[in-house]
Order: structure tokens, then sequence, then C-alpha cells
């Protein structure tokens, strides 16, 4: 198995850039596998907590249509992709309402960049968060739980939180680096090559 890899030059720590939302959520929500309607109860527990959230991707006209009706989240669509990791760095948590997912990109984006990325247990998150920060992991279908962990990150101080920043990035680095991916790659065709 060959992991994803993030980049860690692209996606950077934010250093002292100030937050200009609490919470963003990134990618197509299109599938019933991404699990919208429960982005849509996190979307509002949180903005009723006054959290403020950037909404990031692909949602279909009757997503937006809800989503609108919800103040305090910014609808950004579809960006750039060099917009993504300043967009990231510009919010202080990453959520994924996800009911299944394999390495999911930005997971490992948002940690790469120090902040934390909160999934459903679905698919491969576990067992990607779980060795950095196991309280990253929330029970499938759980959105309380999945509010509580956002809302409890965010009344850390700011020196608690950057430093769990770092580690985050360290750790997503030690294991998700694109050089290792590509190693891991390489090593599969070099074997392959040798057995053909």
């Amino acid at each position: 198995v060959v992991p994803n890899g993030v980049d860690g030059e692209r996606f950077t720590a934010a250093g002292n850039l100030t937050s200009e939302f609490d919470v963003i959520a990134v990618g197509s929500f299109l599938h019933p596998r991404k699990g919208f309607p429960y982005l849509f109860k996190v979307y509002e527990a949180l903005v009723a907590q006054g959290i403020r959230i950037a909404d990031v991707g692909k949602r279909s006209p009757a997503q937006r249509s809800q989503l609108e009706k919800i103040t305090g989240v910014q609808l950004l669509g579809t960006v750039p992709d060099d917009r993504i990791a300043e967009l990231i760095r510009r919010s202080s948590a990453l959520l994924s309402t996800s009911l299944y997912e394999g390495v999911g990109l930005s997971l490992i984006e948002a940690l790469a960049c120090g902040r934390p990325a909160f999934a459903f247990d679905a698919g491969a998150v576990k067992e990607i968060l779980s060795p950095i920060d196991p309280s990253l992991v929330v029970s499938l279908r759980d959105s309380t739980a999945l509010v509580r962990r956002v809302r409890e990150f965010l009344a850390l101080s700011s020196e608690e939180r950057r430093l769990r920043g770092g580690r985050y990035r360290e750790e997503v680095l030690k294991r998700y680096s694109l050089k290792m991916s590509a190693d891991a790659l390489r090593g599969v065709y070099e074997r392959l090559c040798r057995n053909a």
C-alpha cells in the first residue's frame, strides 16, 4: 500500500497569520458517502455558537441553497488549487463528515499546515489520524461529538493550539511526506521490473 503524500513546502504552518475562519470543510459533497446531511447539522450547531466557517468545494444547487440559510458560513465554492493551502492556514481547524474515506488528502494537508483535522471514523481515517492524535477521530455519524471536539480545540489558548499544530505538522510529514510516497512507489515499480 502506497499512501498519498502531502507537499510540506506548499502546505506550511501559518506562523502568526490571523485566522479568518474558525473551521473549514474542503471537498465535493455531491456523493452521499461524503455525508452532507451531517455537515449541515455540524454547521448549524457551530454557527449557533458564533463559530465562523469556510465552506470550500463543489455543492449541488440544493446543498448550496440549504447552506445559504446558515448565517456564518461563507460559501467559497470551487477555488483554484493554489488557494487551498492559504484557506486552510487562515482557518483554525478542518472538519470532515465523510462516511467513507481513503487517505483523505484534505486531512493530511490540514495537519501539514499545523491545523487539526477532525473526522468521522470512516475508512482509513483512524489509521491516518489516531497515531497523530486519537482525539481527532470521532465516531461515525456522531455530529454532536464532532461539534464538541471542534469547540474543545477552539477553547484552547493560542499557545496550546500553536504547540499542537507544530506536533501535527511534524508527525504528518514524518509519516506522509511526498518523498516517502514517491520512494514507496518507486520500490513497487522496481520489484515489478525485477519479477517481470
